[in-house]
């Protein structure tokens, strides 16, 4: 195996400059007093932090900034990077996916598979228009969104008091769509907090915080690895492209930090000529190709081909000879709990012109 480097950090949250309530610096330090190496911050139609110049290195942490397009429906909600500016709020769905795909842009699409009733002021914001292509990444587990789709009147003020245990893992609807996908062609995969920190009034007058980003920073994290050490103090603008290669070749994968710091975690394909990485493709020699995985701790581990899960395996590795072309995957559990989601591996006939 190639020795990767890697970088955790939380994608998806919201400031003072949209819908949040935390300034930039207070969200900043929360994230770098849990630990985080990254943030990538997605305020609703805006780019000012960047005017602003808060894009770069702040002690160990890169804070990168995009932004959260949706259309005029509040649906089809998209995550943008490396925008320029922001696109006008009354373009199509297809306007802006193919607006962003003709400027290099990286494309994530946000929370697509929303279904929820209990909270009639915040409804779901589901993504209704896979046929189209351009967009990069799908956020496949959304904490914000999960919390709300499990939200009762029974179980709200357990929900309420511990948002981290409510994460289970994510739909089998959105893992159904995202594999069917990458049937077709890489999509990555990544994970999102939606942060935003609601300021709540109690009836005796006194707000509290609902979701600190201090608490959501401790939930869904997304790992990223490079092939070179990257740190602080490089360049911001080839440490953001850096950034969004990682996520765009699906070289990343997805932990639930409630059950487990995952560093460490590596899932990778081997043949006698090389070994690859998540998001890669590779020709399937006549004695197949041997699929690993590692773990920082004992889990149960499932390899997914093609959508379809097998068996489990539990232990701190595992490995598996395969010789059918498809797209594999891996999904980790601890406790019955998703706590690892990598992204996948292609394997295709040898002979196969694709990339």
């Amino acid at each position: 195996m190639n020795e990767l480097h890697e970088k955790v950090g939380c994608i998806h949250m919201h400031s003072i400059y949209s819908d949040g309530s935390g300034t930039i610096e207070e969200i900043i330090d929360a994230g770098i007093s849990v630990g985080l190496d990254y943030l990538m911050f997605t305020d609703h139609f805006n780019l000012k932090p960047i005017e602003n110049g808060y894009e770069g290195w702040n002690d160990n942490l890169l804070s990168l900034f995009g932004y959260e397009h949706n259309d005029m429906n509040d649906e089809n909600h998209y995550m943008l990077f490396d925008m320029d500016k922001v696109m006008p709020k009354d373009y199509t769905v297809e306007e802006y996916v193919k607006t962003a795909a003709k400027k290099g842009a990286l494309g994530i699409i946000a929370h697509p598979d929303e279904i929820r009733s209990h909270l009639v002021s915040y409804p779901p914001y589901p993504w209704t228009h896979w046929e189209l292509d351009g967009f990069d990444s799908i956020e496949i587990w959304n904490q914000m969104s999960h919390w709300m789709e499990g939200l009762t009147k029974w179980n709200k003020v357990w929900r309420w008091l511990h948002p981290r245990s409510s994460l289970i893992t994510p739909t089998d609807r959105i893992l159904e769509k995202w594999d069917e996908l990458n049937l077709q062609r890489r999509i990555s995969g990544i994970g999102g907090v939606d942060a935003h920190q609601y300021i709540h009034k109690l009836s005796i007058g006194i707000k509290v915080k609902v979701f600190p980003y201090k608490v959501l920073f401790k939930t869904i994290r997304t790992h990223l690895l490079f092939y070179d050490p990257l740190n602080p103090g490089d360049h911001v603008i080839d440490s953001k492209n850096r950034f969004i290669n990682a996520i765009r070749s699906a070289r990343c994968f997805i932990s639930n930090y409630k059950l487990g710091d995952a560093r460490g975690f590596r899932f990778w394909a081997e043949t006698d000529a090389k070994s690859y990485n998540m998001g890669q493709s590779v020709p399937i020699p006549e004695e197949g190709v041997n699929l690993q995985v590692i773990l920082p701790a004992d889990a149960v581990i499932r390899f997914v081909y093609n959508g379809k899960r097998g068996g489990r395996v539990t232990g701190d590795s595992a490995t598996r000879i395969v010789k059918e072309p498809g797209v594999y995957r891996v999904e980790v559990y601890q406790g019955g709990k998703g706590w690892i989601y990598s992204n996948h591996i292609r394997l295709e006939k040898e002979d196969s012109n694709e990339s």
